[in-house]
């Protein structure tokens, strides 16, 4: 059915049927598409070998980290290179590792100067949870943001939102 019309065609009847709708795009549709450039999807970066060379730019935008201008080092021209041997001797990453003091400190830097931190990895829970233990008493009862919760309404309306903001008044007690 979707073959019988070009696809133009049918975003424009969907369109005026009130139904959200776009097209897949390709690989070069994508890279051409004007939100590829809007979004710096598309980075000219120096490479020491070989130039100026167009790649990937950092899908994750934050303000207080802009795309790179060069290509990361190479890994023995990193620092991180006898880290690695020493991890790779070792067989473990924790002396890469803050200590949770240390991580709590810093999430509070983080969270006061408006910056986001996720991670995902449930390799990394028990890790997490003693860092989100340290990060809870490292943060002080501070008045609730008014402008943030107008800004972030969406979130605040969840229901699951006063169930966390409950359960969390509940740990601190």
């Amino acid at each position: 059915l979707l073959r019988s019309k070009a696809t133009a065609a049918w975003i424009d009847s969907l369109g005026k049927a009130g139904i959200p709708c776009g097209p897949i795009n390709n690989i070069a549709q994508a890279l051409a598409h004007p939100q590829t450039e809007a979004r710096n999807m598309l980075v000219e970066v120096t490479d020491p070998k070989i130039g100026r060379v167009r790649v990937a730019g950092n899908p994750m935008k934050l303000s207080a980290f802009p795309d790179p201008k060069t290509r990361p080092p190479a890994l023995a021209d990193s620092g991180y290179a006898e880290a690695d041997k020493r991890r790779q001797q070792l067989g473990s990453f924790f002396h890469l590792f803050r200590t949770k003091e240390e991580i709590g400190a810093r999430v509070l830097q983080g969270i006061l100067a408006d910056e986001l931190y996720i991670m995902t990895h449930s390799e990394f829970r028990q890790g997490i949870e003693d860092r989100t233990q340290a990060m809870r008493a490292a943060v002080p009862d501070l008045p609730e943001n008014e402008e943030y919760k107008r800004s972030f309404s969406v979130l605040f309306r969840n229901p699951i939102h006063a169930a966390e903001v409950a359960r969390q008044r509940g740990l601190k007690a």
